[in-house]
């Protein structure tokens, strides 16, 4: 049949012609060095590398955003294809990867067991979508494998440590009656550790007693041999430990507190093999430090993808909170100069070195204070030149001028502004100008100087010119007025002609909002509040802080004093039908510090409507033991029962939030007397001021773990030999469970 034997020459001379073109074609690619994939693999799915070579797999954890692919010949040999881009052409679909950008391995990510070429490789892995001809993000050449056993190729590096692979070969014994356990430091920049285990719930714990008797140096596992609390570590870095559920943390080894660096609650079965990675970078909002607990021997695999090992992150920390009255209102607070000068000292600032998250800081008077703060902590980078403490920060410049965000009184009118200066008007001029007179000569820096400003406190005031500010006091406004500016280190002339020219409500430092919110994770978005407020300018300040994992509102709020009654006559709008110089919840200070509340309280359900949120700042309110002092002696200390202080401010914020402190928490002052700190007198009452909430905190139990007063130590020079704490307010910490998901 000629015919026919004709037609299967020129079928074959076809084929034979389609294999030469397709040759010429990869030839092309390789000689280009793109080595592009578009027609090649031709397989479908998405499978590793298979055979009878030792089994291996694949670890990221260098953090950054790189997705890495590998490359792995036999030492010395030729690279071929990257094991993604080579598996298949589903490896881009979202039963695997994704997408081409995404098919390899990302940080945390490590893949099930496969077969290597050989016993001893190198490795090279390239990014996502690349050939072995690209260059390599990371390479290791001459790597031993076990031939008994899975041995864990894991990229390690970063944060300024050296990018590297190592080989750690997993178990490769069976451990029927425990459980089988390998701890690996993959966190760069972190000394060696020690692992340990405690009882706490949640972070922050230290570590006193450590599993592994030895440290752990960073890219190891335990070596052969170590000595641990159970048995000794094995040859691959492994160490039984009976089932059972356990808190498993590691700390930097020679710290003292050895604070964990993370906290992982494990439950360990009879018989089951783990490796426990601790990754991250310290301080990091995008890499946070964590464990990593990944099952071996048969695991179970990852729901998403099953070329990925089904492994779990430990929970993130808690949230460190801070809040603290800084009390830097001028020459009336207690060694102020010196104190301020502490304050506003880069080296010996005590918010410069705090450890914290989010920080409320309130009574920083002067627009000065704010900045200079601001700028110590801030970013290095951010052309401030601050430690890096608080990079993320929130504070509104704000004058006489700024309007109230709700400006209706407790009656719903909105009360006309003033049409004279505080001193016009029906003023009795020659009242004002002897008290005038008396203070410029008698407590001016510059004595009948219009341009000095008052020297040491208002008790010079006081004690000079008694009679004369006694008379002008038959005009609270008026006398509120000289008071506010003279007592803010304005000049003399400078408060006169304010008082007796401007048609404006007087405010002390210019009526600048004294609060500012500090944080070391982002501030996704901002807003604040003015609050209705006599004599000195009160609000809050509005954060949406951008955790590692999710959003969590932030208040942080500062309210009018009670304790100011007595010397400043109430002359404002907001305090109903109160005395004007009761000290009191009831009197017009307080009741205008309960509106204050009220206000507060009605923002914050607008604001954040479901959202998780926490609030702090200084109330100028607290409630005593059982609501009173209970008989507790003046002078008794941090751990007397504080005494009240318009109590009704803190029902009208614990009907609406929820109050949070640890079930430890002994009820505590941070504005104690001068027993406890030198800067009060012997005989102040003792206030907690500072007490924090909570809203929409969706966690069952108290999610308060730890609660602590803090900058109790006297560690400031003030003069005479003697040392004071940095504040005549302590500040109060506080750490909380993050709002579950």
């Amino acid at each position: 049949m000629p015919g026919h034997s004709g037609r299967v020459r020129i079928g074959a001379i076809a084929l034979f012609a389609s294999f030469v073109a397709l040759l010429a074609l990869a030839a092309c690619q390789l000689i280009a060095g793109t080595e592009t994939r578009e027609l090649n693999p031709q397989h479908g799915g998405c499978a590793l590398p298979s055979g009878s070579g030792p089994s291996v797999r694949i670890a990221n954890f260098v953090p950054t955003a790189d997705v890495v692919d590998v490359c792995i010949r036999p030492a010395g040999g030729s690279w071929g294809e990257p094991i993604i881009l080579n598996g298949g052409t589903d490896c881009a679909s979202s039963r695997y990867f994704g997408s081409a950008a995404a098919a390899g391995f990302a940080y945390k990510q490590l893949s099930v067991p496969f077969a290597a070429p050989a016993a001893k490789v190198d490795v090279k892995m390239v990014p996502a979508g690349s050939a072995c001809s690209a260059s390599a993000l990371t390479e290791g050449d001459g790597l031993k494998l076990e031939p008994g056993a899975v041995t864990t190729i894991a990229r390690i590096g970063g944060n300024g440590v050296h990018e590297s692979i190592v080989a750690l070969p997993e178990n490769d014994k069976p451990n029927p009656d425990a459980t089988a356990i390998r701890f690996v430091h993959a966190m760069p920049g972190v000394g060696p550790v020690d692992l340990g285990a405690t009882t706490a719930p949640a972070l922050p714990t230290t570590l006193t007693n450590p599993i592994v008797l030895k440290p752990i140096a960073y890219g190891t596992a335990p070596p052969a041999g170590t000595p641990t609390v159970v048995s000794p570590v094995s040859d691959n870095g492994y160490f039984g430990v009976p089932t059972g559920m356990y808190n498993m943390i590691a700390g930097v080894h020679g710290a003292n507190p050895e604070k964990a660096l993370f906290l992982d609650v494990i439950q360990y079965g009879a018989g089951a093999t783990y490796s426990l990675y601790g990754i991250g970078v310290a301080k990091s909002n995008k890499y946070p430090l964590q464990a990593l607990l990944c099952p071996e021997g048969s695991p179970p695999q990852a729901a998403k993808n099953p070329l990925l090992l089904a492994c779990t992150a430990s929970e993130l920390p808690t949230i460190s909170v801070d809040v603290y009255n800084a009390a830097l209102y001028g020459p009336n607070a207690p060694a102020f100069s010196t104190r301020e000068s502490n304050f506003l000292n880069p080296q010996t600032s005590p918010i410069a070195s705090m450890d914290t998250d989010i920080l409320c800081l309130v009574e920083l008077d002067s627009l000065n204070d704010l900045k200079s703060i601001a700028s110590i902590v801030g970013a290095a980078d951010g052309g401030t030149g601050g430690n890096g403490a608080f990079p993320y920060n929130y504070w509104v410049q704000t004058n006489l001028d700024t309007p109230l965000s709700n400006p209706k009184d407790q009656n719903g009118n909105t009360p006309p502004p003033p049409t004279t200066p505080p001193c016009g008007g029906n003023t009795d001029q020659k009242a004002l100008n002897d008290a005038y007179q008396c203070m410029l000569m008698n407590c001016s820096t510059r004595p009948n100087d219009p341009t000095g400003s008052l020297a040491a406190t208002t008790n010079c005031l006081s004690q000079k010119c008694l009679f004369q500010l006694g008379v002008l006091q038959g005009n609270p406004a008026c006398f509120d007025c000289m008071i506010d500016y003279v007592a803010s280190q304005e000049e003399y002339g400078t408060s006169l002609n304010a008082c007796t020219t401007q048609v404006k409500q007087p405010y002390g430092y210019e009526g600048q909002l004294s609060t500012m919110i500090l944080s070391r994770y982002p501030l996704t978005a901002t807003d604040s509040y003015i609050l209705p407020s006599t004599n000195y300018r009160r609000g809050a300040l509005y954060a949406k802080v951008q955790l590692e994992d999710q959003l969590v509102d932030f208040y942080c709020g500062f309210f009018i004093t009670t304790l100011i009654a007595t010397d400043l006559p109430y002359d404002g709008n907001y305090g109903a039908d109160g005395g004007t110089k009761d000290p009191t919840g009831t009197g017009a200070y307080g009741q205008e510090q309960n509106y204050e509340a009220n206000q507060l309280v009605s923002w914050i359900k607008q604001k954040s409507g479901n959202n998780p949120a926490i609030i702090v700042g200084d109330w100028r309110s607290s409630v005593g033991a059982a609501g009173s002092d209970g008989g507790a002696p003046l002078d008794g200390g941090m751990f007397s029962p504080p005494t009240d202080l318009v109590p009704q401010t803190m029902s009208i914020m614990g009907g609406v939030l929820t109050p949070a402190a640890a079930s430890d928490w002994t009820p505590q002052c941070d504005y104690c007397p001068g027993s406890q700190n030198i800067l009060n007198a012997p005989g102040t009452d003792s206030y907690f001021v500072q007490q924090p909430f909570l809203y929409n905190w969706p966690n069952t139990g108290n999610p308060v773990v730890d609660e602590t007063l803090t900058f109790t130590t006297a560690n400031v020079d003030i003069g005479g030999g003697m040392q004071a704490p940095p504040s005549p307010y302590y500040g109060l910490n506080f750490h909380v469970i993050r709002p579950a998901q």
